[in-house]
């Protein structure tokens, strides 16, 4: 049946219906012309709910009963003693009310001691504060919904961080150590506890409170950022532990309890913490939320496989592209690539690392027009015991800083990672294609070694008995466009 027939049956209005339905009481079939359709059990339900309701049981206690997570009996005798409760303190209010206008009290001269403590006599033992009990700040039991609502307004604050990591200070998050990956939570701990309350003070909610319909006010005004501030340090001082491991899942789960139970959190006392709707489209929402925010990450670290300076290229750009790869990439080089294509010491390295400049080779940069054309090296051994692939991590970073500069390569090429494979398939062979523009040759010649090659090794070792073993190879890249 129809919505409008249904308010025609039971007498009652579209929106409770409506209501009910998001509350997740109610489960109407959706026809293909995205009417929904309504059954006699669906009937049934509200004619259930009207009653209960007409006894003033809560909507949660009515979602309980539905689900078989409590009796109607034990809920209905509950509902007998509060209203005992109820009547009981009405009738003291009514004759401490008596009593007053008899007096002929007015504000001025009213005596609230005298009628206090008449309302004691009359009900000893009890405190009539029927009025007290509700002037409370008014709990949020939702734990779940405004933990996820937490963690994603976190996980923005940790790509923001992220993304100062690789655009800003080019540290490689796949690289990072369990202790700097701890810094960076508590980096993005500390983001978080700054702008937040930013939102707060400008709209009442975070894009995770907002998603899930949750909003903070104080007194129905938007905090100030001060009181905010304190918020939310309280927040992820006693609620999150401040990501301390194991302390954190502690606090976790007393806050879900406290929660659950409708328990004030310390801070929630001074502000309002409510949740002003559950509509359907807030749980797709707050997943489709999730996915983009992977899907920024997944673009920030492709991104950072970038070079620093991309299309048209001076040698002094091609040098600072090296360096930058080598520390992204954790290539560990002792040494840096100078504008000239020469290997120099780190500035401020108090260290001579013996033998580096020697098995660096320097490259030769050709420029046109300022423009860098030509990239080239060549590697020289000769009478050496044992030849390894040392050079295959500069033929790569190399490749990697001038090919993947070109212009048409995108964030989600391939190419980077084909660019890897391919110059490192087999260390002692020669090699030329063409990618980007730019044409890659390797040619290497050896006389007098052995080759080895495996997954886990590759060297070339000289062949017993014999003298005068020579390698050479010679690396370029030229741009053909």
């Amino acid at each position: 049946m129809t919505i409008k027939q249904l308010e025609a049956r039971l007498d009652m209005t579209r929106a409770n219906i409506r209501f009910y339905e998001a509350e997740g009481l109610l489960h109407p079939v959706r026809l293909p012309n995205g009417y929904r359709d309504y059954s006699e059990q669906d009937c049934d339900t509200l004619k259930k709910i009207k009653l209960l309701r007409q006894l003033r049981i809560p909507v949660d206690e009515i979602r309980a009963l539905q689900n078989g997570e409590c009796a109607l009996g034990d809920a209905l005798q509950r509902r007998v003693d509060e209203l005992a409760r109820e009547q009981s303190d009405l009738q003291q209010a009514s004759a401490l009310c008596r009593a007053v206008l008899s007096d002929g009290a007015t504000w001025q001269s009213l005596d609230a001691d005298r009628y206090l403590s008449g309302a004691a006599a009359l009900a000893p033992g009890r405190s009539l504060d029927v009025g007290l009990s509700r002037d409370v700040p008014r709990a949020c039991p939702h734990p779940w919904r405004r933990f996820l609502a937490r963690g994603l307004d976190f996980s923005l604050c940790a790509l923001v961080w992220q993304a100062a990591l690789i655009l800003i200070f080019r540290v490689n998050p796949a690289l990072r150590s369990p202790l700097g990956q701890l810094f960076d939570s508590f980096a993005a701990l500390l983001l978080q506890l700054f702008v937040e309350p930013l939102f707060l003070r400008l709209w009442g909610f975070t894009p995770g409170k907002f998603l899930f319909g949750l909003r903070v006010t104080d007194r129905g005004r938007k905090l100030s950022y001060f009181d905010a501030l304190c918020r939310t340090g309280s927040v992820l001082a006693s609620g999150e532990g401040l990501l301390i491991p194991i302390y954190s899942l502690v606090r976790n789960y007393k806050c879900y309890k406290q929660c659950k139970a409708g328990v004030i959190l310390p801070w929630e006392e001074d502000f309002e913490y409510e949740l002003t709707d559950t509509a359907p489209w807030r749980i797709p929402s707050f997943a489709a939320a999730c996915l983009c925010a992977f899907g920024l990450l997944f673009t920030l670290i492709r991104l950072g496989q970038l070079p620093l300076h991309r299309g048209a290229l001076t040698a002094a750009d091609f040098a600072e592209n090296v360096n930058d790869y080598a520390d992204y990439l954790g290539a560990q080089l002792v040494l840096v690539l100078d504008a000239g294509g020469r290997w120099q010491e780190r500035p401020g390295s108090s260290v001579f690392h013996t033998g580096a400049l020697e098995s660096y080779p320097d490259f030769t940069l050709t420029e046109a027009g300022g423009e860098l054309t030509g990239v080239s090296f060549t590697v020289r051994r000769y009478d050496e015991p044992l030849i390894t692939p040392v050079y295959i991590n500069i033929m790569q970073l190399a490749a990697l800083s001038y090919v993947c500069a070109q212009p048409g390569i995108g964030v989600f090429s391939d190419i980077p990672q084909t660019l890897t494979e391919r110059i490192a398939a087999d260390p002692f062979s020669s090699f030329c294609f063409e990618m980007a523009g730019v044409e890659l040759r390797c040619d290497v010649q050896f006389s007098g070694y052995m080759p080895r090659l495996d997954p886990e090794q590759a060297f070339l070792w000289a062949e017993e008995e014999q003298s005068g073993q020579t390698f050479c190879l010679t690396f370029s890249m030229t741009k053909t466009g």
